[in-house]
């Protein structure tokens, strides 16, 4: 089973999502504005005692747009008390998921916000290194490289994902930490292959000297 398979199917309609978010965020920047102005005209105008209708019911207008986008884009900003927990339980499924060799949940099955999923999917890389660790430690070279296999898959399709300062904060250092992490690991791999060839090439001389010694014996 490709366990990662619909990655990439996935981190498309999360970009796709916040895009959306970004996009309503520049229109509340906008409407905020212009519900300023237009509100602030009218004050105006009654202050003076003038005619305010034409101001008023513009300022109307605008907040009759900005309520729809702010009660949409509202949950971005609530779930930021509480994303490093998420973040952590996200990762923690996804991990999950990978040592038990299923397929990883997308944020739908997590019923998590999209944007906290791919934070949580690119500290993964960080767990997915002490996985690999472990299994060095052990002279399990071939396991450690099945998800080393994982940590770049992962990096690849994080890689080039932008979802605004406002959405994904985190996200470009997360990013640039898996990548360290995954040059880290991919060295560890090449200096553990290399030893374990010495130790192979080691064992395999004092085998062939031993024969020699039975040869010069008999």
């Amino acid at each position: 089973m490709d366990i990662l398979g619909d990655l990439s199917d996935i981190l498309e309609r999360v970009v796709k999502e916040l895009d959306e978010f970004d996009s309503n965020r520049e229109k509340i920047i906008h409407l905020t504005r212009d519900l300023n102005r237009f509100s602030g005209r009218a004050i105006s105008r009654l202050v003076k005692g003038g005619d305010a209708t034409e101001f008023l019911m513009k300022a109307r207008e605008l907040y009759g747009k900005l309520k729809p986008l702010m009660d949409h884009t509202a949950a971005v900003l609530s779930w930021n008390v509480s994303i490093s927990g998420v973040e952590e339980f996200v990762e923690l499924e996804i991990l999950h998921a990978i040592m038990s060799g299923e397929k990883v949940p997308d944020y739908n099955e997590l019923n998590v916000p999209s944007w906290i999923w791919v934070t949580g999917l690119a500290d993964v890389v960080g767990e997915l290194r002490r996985v690999v660790l472990h299994y060095l430690l052990s002279g399990d070279v071939k396991g450690g490289r099945r998800y080393l296999d994982y940590m770049g898959e992962i990096y690849e399709n994080i890689i080039g994902l932008d979802f605004g300062k406002q959405i994904a904060n985190s996200l470009r250092k997360k990013v640039d930490t898996a990548r360290y992490l995954l040059e880290r690991t991919e060295s560890d791999m090449l200096m553990a292959a290399l030893g374990r060839k010495i130790s192979e090439g080691n064992a395999g001389n004092k085998e062939g000297v031993s024969q020699i010694g039975h040869i010069r014996e008999d």
